[in-house]
Protein backbone atom coordinates (compact mmCIF):
# COMPACT_ATOMS: atom_id res chain seq x y z
CA UNK A 1 0.00 0.00 0.00
CA UNK A 2 3.05 2.31 0.88
CA UNK A 3 4.18 1.93 -2.68
CA UNK A 4 0.54 2.81 -4.19
CA UNK A 5 0.70 5.92 -2.12
CA UNK A 6 4.21 6.89 -2.88
CA UNK A 7 3.05 6.01 -6.83
CA UNK A 8 -0.11 7.74 -7.22
CA UNK A 9 2.13 11.00 -5.28
CA UNK A 10 4.68 10.75 -8.22
CA UNK A 11 1.65 10.82 -11.15
CA UNK A 12 -0.12 14.25 -9.13
CA UNK A 13 3.23 15.80 -9.08
CA UNK A 14 3.81 14.73 -12.88
CA UNK A 15 0.23 16.15 -13.68
CA UNK A 16 0.98 19.65 -11.92
CA UNK A 17 4.41 19.69 -13.30
CA UNK A 18 2.82 19.54 -16.94
CA UNK A 19 0.29 22.11 -16.06
CA UNK A 20 3.10 24.68 -14.90
CA UNK A 21 4.78 23.82 -17.80
CA UNK A 22 1.69 24.78 -19.95
CA UNK A 23 1.00 27.79 -17.84
CA UNK A 24 4.88 29.01 -18.55
CA UNK A 25 5.06 28.35 -21.82
CA UNK A 26 1.70 30.56 -22.26
CA UNK A 27 2.48 33.24 -20.33
CA UNK A 28 6.28 33.85 -21.73
CA UNK A 29 5.10 33.22 -25.48
CA UNK A 30 4.34 36.94 -26.18
CA UNK A 31 8.43 37.50 -25.41
CA UNK A 32 9.61 34.12 -26.82
CA UNK A 33 7.35 32.44 -28.90
CA UNK A 34 9.71 30.17 -30.33
CA UNK A 35 11.41 28.99 -26.78
CA UNK A 36 9.57 26.12 -26.21
CA UNK A 37 10.43 24.72 -29.46
CA UNK A 38 13.93 25.59 -28.67
CA UNK A 39 13.80 24.13 -24.94
CA UNK A 40 10.85 21.59 -25.15
CA UNK A 41 11.70 19.47 -21.43
CA UNK A 42 9.93 21.58 -18.95
CA UNK A 43 12.74 21.53 -16.45
CA UNK A 44 15.16 23.15 -18.73
CA UNK A 45 12.64 25.56 -19.94
CA UNK A 46 11.85 26.58 -16.38
CA UNK A 47 15.58 27.27 -15.86
CA UNK A 48 16.68 29.07 -19.25
CA UNK A 49 13.26 31.28 -18.63
CA UNK A 50 14.34 32.11 -15.18
CA UNK A 51 18.00 32.70 -16.63
CA UNK A 52 16.34 35.05 -19.48
CA UNK A 53 14.18 36.68 -17.29
CA UNK A 54 12.50 40.01 -18.89
CA UNK A 55 15.68 40.88 -21.11
CA UNK A 56 15.62 42.23 -24.39
CA UNK A 57 18.80 41.09 -24.81
CA UNK A 58 19.31 37.46 -24.82
CA UNK A 59 22.85 37.64 -25.06
CA UNK A 60 23.60 38.58 -22.30
CA UNK A 61 21.28 36.38 -20.19
CA UNK A 62 24.13 33.92 -19.53
CA UNK A 63 21.83 30.80 -21.20
CA UNK A 64 25.09 29.03 -21.91
CA UNK A 65 25.87 28.32 -18.65
CA UNK A 66 23.20 26.03 -18.10
CA UNK A 67 22.94 24.55 -21.49
CA UNK A 68 25.01 22.38 -23.90
CA UNK A 69 26.63 25.33 -26.33
CA UNK A 70 24.65 24.54 -29.49
CA UNK A 71 21.23 24.73 -27.73
CA UNK A 72 22.30 28.28 -26.15
CA UNK A 73 23.68 29.35 -29.84
CA UNK A 74 20.46 28.73 -31.39
CA UNK A 75 18.28 30.32 -28.33
CA UNK A 76 20.75 33.29 -28.43
CA UNK A 77 20.28 33.47 -32.84
CA UNK A 78 16.45 33.14 -32.00
CA UNK A 79 15.69 35.25 -29.36
CA UNK A 80 17.70 37.75 -31.33
CA UNK A 81 15.77 37.67 -34.42
CA UNK A 82 12.44 37.74 -32.26
CA UNK A 83 10.18 40.97 -31.59
CA UNK A 84 11.50 40.50 -28.26
CA UNK A 85 9.07 42.78 -25.86
CA UNK A 86 9.44 42.45 -22.06
CA UNK A 87 6.57 41.12 -20.18
CA UNK A 88 4.37 43.39 -18.10
CA UNK A 89 5.44 42.72 -14.33
CA UNK A 90 2.45 41.23 -12.86
CA UNK A 91 2.87 39.21 -15.85
CA UNK A 92 6.39 38.39 -15.54
CA UNK A 93 5.80 38.13 -11.35
CA UNK A 94 3.61 35.03 -12.64
CA UNK A 95 5.81 33.60 -14.27
CA UNK A 96 8.52 33.46 -11.94
CA UNK A 97 6.66 32.08 -9.57
CA UNK A 98 5.09 29.28 -11.65
CA UNK A 99 8.83 28.34 -13.21
CA UNK A 100 9.97 27.99 -9.17
CA UNK A 101 7.09 25.86 -8.16
CA UNK A 102 8.05 23.50 -11.04
CA UNK A 103 11.16 23.19 -10.24
CA UNK A 104 10.15 22.56 -6.45
CA UNK A 105 7.75 20.08 -7.69
CA UNK A 106 10.86 18.80 -10.01
CA UNK A 107 12.88 18.14 -7.03
CA UNK A 108 9.99 16.57 -5.21
CA UNK A 109 9.39 14.50 -8.17
CA UNK A 110 13.15 12.72 -8.14
CA UNK A 111 12.27 12.73 -4.04
CA UNK A 112 9.53 10.27 -4.62
CA UNK A 113 11.04 8.36 -7.61
CA UNK A 114 13.97 7.41 -5.41
CA UNK A 115 11.60 5.92 -2.39
CA UNK A 116 9.60 3.85 -5.51
CA UNK A 117 13.10 2.96 -7.49
CA UNK A 118 14.02 1.84 -3.91
CA UNK A 119 11.20 -0.56 -3.66
CA UNK A 120 10.97 -1.77 -7.08
CA UNK A 121 12.37 -5.43 -6.27
CA UNK A 122 9.40 -5.58 -3.99
CA UNK A 123 7.06 -3.80 -5.97
CA UNK A 124 7.35 -5.63 -9.09
CA UNK A 125 10.89 -7.78 -8.78
CA UNK A 126 10.23 -9.27 -12.84
CA UNK A 127 10.06 -6.17 -14.83
CA UNK A 128 12.85 -4.71 -12.47
CA UNK A 129 15.16 -7.77 -13.38
CA UNK A 130 14.12 -6.96 -17.20
CA UNK A 131 14.83 -3.25 -17.44
CA UNK A 132 16.52 -2.66 -14.34
CA UNK A 133 15.18 -0.61 -10.82
CA UNK A 134 15.37 3.01 -12.42
CA UNK A 135 13.64 1.95 -16.19
CA UNK A 136 10.76 -0.03 -14.38
CA UNK A 137 10.08 2.74 -11.84
CA UNK A 138 9.86 5.49 -14.65
CA UNK A 139 7.47 2.89 -16.51
CA UNK A 140 4.95 2.63 -13.43
CA UNK A 141 5.35 6.41 -12.73
CA UNK A 142 4.52 7.07 -16.46
CA UNK A 143 1.48 4.30 -16.78
CA UNK A 144 0.18 5.67 -13.21
CA UNK A 145 0.80 1.89 -11.65
CA UNK A 146 1.14 -1.50 -11.77
CA UNK A 147 -2.50 -2.88 -13.03
CA UNK A 148 -2.30 0.27 -15.82
CA UNK A 149 1.16 -1.00 -16.66
CA UNK A 150 -0.04 -4.63 -17.12
CA UNK A 151 -2.55 -3.17 -19.74
CA UNK A 152 -0.58 -2.06 -22.00
CA UNK A 153 0.11 -3.42 -25.25
CA UNK A 154 3.85 -4.86 -26.15
CA UNK A 155 3.47 -2.27 -28.82
CA UNK A 156 2.44 1.10 -27.17
CA UNK A 157 4.87 -0.13 -24.57
CA UNK A 158 7.74 0.89 -26.58
CA UNK A 159 6.72 4.63 -26.86
CA UNK A 160 5.17 5.16 -23.19
CA UNK A 161 7.12 8.04 -21.76
CA UNK A 162 8.02 9.43 -25.01
CA UNK A 163 7.65 13.03 -25.33
CA UNK A 164 5.70 14.19 -27.64
CA UNK A 165 7.21 17.56 -28.84
CA UNK A 166 7.89 19.05 -32.54
CA UNK A 167 10.68 17.51 -34.26
CA UNK A 168 12.63 20.31 -35.55
CA UNK A 169 14.67 18.38 -38.03
CA UNK A 170 17.47 18.35 -36.05
CA UNK A 171 17.20 22.12 -35.28
CA UNK A 172 18.21 21.24 -31.26
CA UNK A 173 19.77 17.92 -29.76
CA UNK A 174 17.25 18.44 -26.79
CA UNK A 175 14.65 16.98 -29.77
CA UNK A 176 16.67 13.91 -31.62
CA UNK A 177 15.36 11.08 -29.61
CA UNK A 178 11.78 12.10 -29.15
CA UNK A 179 10.05 9.26 -30.58
CA UNK A 180 11.68 6.71 -28.06
CA UNK A 181 10.14 6.14 -25.12
CA UNK A 182 11.38 4.99 -21.54
CA UNK A 183 12.50 1.40 -22.70
CA UNK A 184 15.07 2.85 -24.72
CA UNK A 185 16.53 3.62 -21.70
CA UNK A 186 16.39 0.17 -20.35
CA UNK A 187 20.52 -1.28 -20.12
CA UNK A 188 19.64 -3.78 -22.12
CA UNK A 189 18.59 -1.79 -24.93
CA UNK A 190 21.34 1.08 -24.53
CA UNK A 191 23.97 -1.76 -24.87
CA UNK A 192 22.53 -3.27 -28.04
CA UNK A 193 23.59 -1.51 -31.43
CA UNK A 194 21.72 0.78 -33.18
CA UNK A 195 20.14 -1.27 -35.62
CA UNK A 196 19.34 -3.86 -33.29
CA UNK A 197 18.02 -1.56 -30.65
CA UNK A 198 14.59 -1.13 -31.99
CA UNK A 199 14.08 -5.03 -32.34
CA UNK A 200 15.18 -5.57 -28.54
CA UNK A 201 12.98 -2.68 -27.56
CA UNK A 202 9.98 -4.32 -29.05
CA UNK A 203 11.24 -7.48 -27.23
CA UNK A 204 11.16 -5.75 -23.73
CA UNK A 205 7.81 -4.11 -24.65
CA UNK A 206 6.13 -7.44 -24.48
CA UNK A 207 8.30 -9.10 -22.12
CA UNK A 208 7.49 -6.02 -19.67
CA UNK A 209 3.69 -6.26 -20.47
CA UNK A 210 3.56 -10.04 -19.52
CA UNK A 211 5.82 -9.55 -16.48
CA UNK A 212 3.09 -6.58 -14.90
CA UNK A 213 0.60 -8.37 -15.71
CA UNK A 214 1.26 -11.74 -13.78
CA UNK A 215 2.16 -9.63 -11.03
CA UNK A 216 -0.34 -7.51 -11.00
CA UNK A 217 -3.12 -10.45 -11.33
CA UNK A 218 -1.39 -12.40 -8.31
CA UNK A 219 -1.11 -8.68 -6.09
CA UNK A 220 -5.45 -8.82 -6.78
CA UNK A 221 -5.69 -12.23 -5.95
CA UNK A 222 -4.32 -12.00 -2.68
CA UNK A 223 -6.35 -8.80 -2.67
CA UNK A 224 -3.22 -5.73 -2.02
CA UNK A 225 -5.00 -3.58 -5.23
Amino acid sequence: QEENRREMAFEDMAEKAADLHRLVVDLYAPKFPDLVTLVPGAVDYFNVVLCIGNLTDVSSAGVEKILPKNDAIRIVVSGSTSNDQPLPDDEFARVVLACEAGLELSQAKTLVMGLIQAGMSDIAPNVTALVGATCASKLLGAAGGLTQLSRIPGKRMMLLGQQKKLDLGGASTATARLHEGLVYQCPLVVAASEDLSTRASSVEGEREGLEAGLVARYAEALGQE
